[in-house]
């Protein structure tokens, strides 16, 4: 098994142009960060997709633009601006702008149901929508109670596109990514222009990412992962390629690959298990050089189509990243590298992580017991937004360096002699879905409000071939009971 403390280092071509994120970059803002790679290179490309590339010239300025139109109806202050868009350009410009604007922002995924989004609007105070022509109807109809809207497809070219020079600090809120909810409602995790910046630097150092780096841009915008993607690439001059794999399959994907010369793909598991069983044997993907796979068990199969399909250089990059503190560590495989147990481990914590497994009474288990993952830093997310109960639950200071806090994950692992840790399951409710962590009381709330259903139940179980889906058991109510459809 490929758990050798040897492969704690990504393994990268020795002569690949590769600049270090410092340290003192994390103090900093996202927008500063991103403006230094405007200057190095403008002309550079920074996103490609269906609708429209940027370069990081015209990224900036659009985005300086859209932050003068935001500031004109809201005024300086940090506040939540809410961020609308299909999976393409538009929405990273739309991001840059409102942290140009000094200001904070959620994704509202279009395809959410509306009871959802209008929860996330009321929960994190946002007055003002931004979105495209495409999605602004939905967003005129979000835009109630005094709420305002911002079609970027309409803005024109009234503001100018100079740089704001409006900087935050770095323990400034850059965002809030919700999450599902013990309640039956989604909360949000929220993170600084810090935590993104560590993180940032923690995987530019790790992945060797440069400027030559061709990443796709294949989650959610909603999601944590595409946070990784997002500030990878723009805040060290590679380009990013939004692939909307709901809209476009599987099909095309393989080519798109190929033809767009990726070489960092992060994906899903199931997602890259169910793709790769779409492909010919002949079929091979000769610039990726890493595949970032996770958000559940990378299983030996996995392991063996990559080996398959990828190039001799690459590697795989495999760990565990909550939500609410990003990457805690990771493990490297190379390509081919034959795995003897049937799923990889996690690996070893990344810097300014530190890892301890905990038993029920709070006292760390010795080497080889099963313990509560828990990760003790001076940069993870700052709590649940307006939750100060389940922040004080979640995220406990540390009573000798108040700088520390040690968040509780929830997961449980083990720990090998060597340090390398395995993950093992979850304590509560919460089960993990094509990647997505959804605690199933969430589901449940829905469907006991369905007219009909006295009670209802929902476990994660695994199919014929490994794979969990979610099962729901209900009690009814009234006769004839509902069908499942």
């Amino acid at each position: 098994m490929a758990t050798d403390s040897s492969l704690r280092n990504f393994p990268c071509d020795p002569a690949r142009s590769h600049i270090p994120f410092t340290d003192d970059q994390i103090e900093q803002s996202i927008p500063e960060c991103f403006e230094q790679q405007v200057r190095a290179a403008g002309d550079r490309l920074a996103i490609k997709s269906a609708e429209r590339s940027f370069t990081y010239a015209e990224l900036n300025q659009t985005a300086n633009q859209l932050a003068r139109k935001i500031l004109s109806l809201r005024g300086e202050g940090a506040e939540a601006v809410a961020l609308m868009f299909d999976h393409g350009a538009s929405v990273l410009a739309a991001i840059m702008a409102v942290l140009k604007a000094g200001k904070f922002y959620l994704v509202l995924d279009p395809a959410c149901p509306r009871e959802r989004l209008d929860y996330m609007l009321a929960d994190s105070g946002a007055r003002l929508i931004v979105t495209d022509g495409s999605n602004f109807p939905l967003g005129a109809e979000l835009a109630r109670d005094g709420r305002q809207g911002i079609n970027l497809d309409e803005m024109g070219d009234g503001f100018s596109s100079d740089n704001l020079e409006i900087y935050p600090a770095p323990e400034a809120l850059a965002l809030l990514l919700y999450t599902s909810g013990s309640t039956g409602k989604p909360k949000g995790v929220m993170h600084t222009h810090r935590s993104v910046l560590v993180e940032t630097r923690n995987l530019t150092n790790a992945w060797k990412i440069s400027a030559d780096d061709r990443s796709v841009l294949y989650t959610a915008m909603s999601f944590a992962s595409s946070i990784r993607t997002i500030y990878c690439a723009l805040l060290n001059g590679g380009s990013i390629y939004p692939y909307d794999v709901k809209e476009r399959g599987f099909g095309a994907l393989a080519e798109w690959l190929c033809a767009n010369r990726i070489t960092v793909w992060r994906t899903m598991t199931t997602t890259f298990r169910n793709f790769i069983a779409t492909l010919p044997p002949d079929r091979t993907f000769p610039d990726v050089r890493l595949l970032s796979i996770g958000g559940e068990p990378v299983l030996r199969s996995d392991v063996e189509f990559f080996n398959r399909h990828f190039p001799p250089s690459s590697a795989i990059a495999h760990g565990m990243g909550p939500t609410e503190c990003f990457t805690l560590c990771q493990n490297y495989i190379l390509q081919g590298t034959q795995v003897e147990e049937s799923k990889l481990t996690i690996g070893w914590p990344l810097p300014d992580k530190e890892i301890v497994l905990l038993d029920e009474s709070g006292s760390e288990v010795a080497a080889g017991e099963v313990g509560e993952i828990c990760v003790r830093s001076r940069y993870l997310a700052k709590g649940y937004w307006k939750d100060a109960e389940r922040t004080r639950a979640a995220f406990q200071p540390d009573p000798s360096d108040k700088g520390f806090c040690t968040y509780h994950t929830g997961d449980l692992g083990t720990r090998a002699e060597n340090g390398c840790l395995t993950h093992v399951g979850r304590m509560d409710f919460q089960v993990k879905i094509r990647g997505f962590r959804i605690e199933v009381s969430e589901i449940e709330v829905a469907l006991r409000a369905v007219d009909g259903v006295q009670d209802a139940v929902v476990i994660g179980r695994e199919d014929s071939i490994g794979e969990k889906r979610l099962i729901a058991y209900f009690v009814p109510s009234k006769r004839p009971a509902l069908t499942a459809s």
